[in-house]
């Protein structure tokens, strides 16, 4: 077992520990929903103290990929904007997309400020999907 020479180092070594512990829970979070073990998912997801924008961002395509469209959209409407990234939206509007909640992604796009290529994308696949493209051409 290490010794530390001072109360300095051993709360530096307590922060990086904290801070893999959170990386590991967030990485542990997305694998338990990849397999189906939604429950799992949910449960580590609850856990972390403060989600950040992996954590959520995770969850949100957990339940994409267990066909839990409402979720996702619930789950984006209580994250906190600042953690939004361009990898959010194509998660929520995919899930949306798998879900057949082609409204809700109409609406969660038209309130993105910053509309990336890969949000256009998305949003293309969405509606070329179920036969709505042309009835959208209007958003670009």
């Amino acid at each position: 077992m290490k010794k530390f020479n001072d109360k300095k180092e051993f709360e530096s070594a307590l922060k990086l520990f904290n801070e893999c512990e959170k990386s590991n829970n967030e990485m542990m979070s997305g694998a338990a929903g990849k397999s189906g073990c939604i429950e799992k998912e949910i449960n580590i997801f609850e856990s972390l103290i403060q989600p950040d924008t992996i954590g959520y961002t995770s969850m949100i395509n957990s339940y994409s990929l267990n066909g839990m469209g409402f979720e996702v959209i619930e789950l984006f409407n209580c994250m906190p904007s600042k953690l939004i990234l361009e990898e959010t939206y194509v998660c929520v509007l995919n899930a949306c997309s798998h879900s057949r909640l082609v409204q809700q992604a109409t609406n969660i796009f038209y309130n993105i400020i910053n509309k990336t290529e890969q949000i256009y994308t998305t949003m293309v696949c969405l509606f070329n999907k179920h036969l709505l493209f042309s009835f959208h051409k209007f958003i670009f």
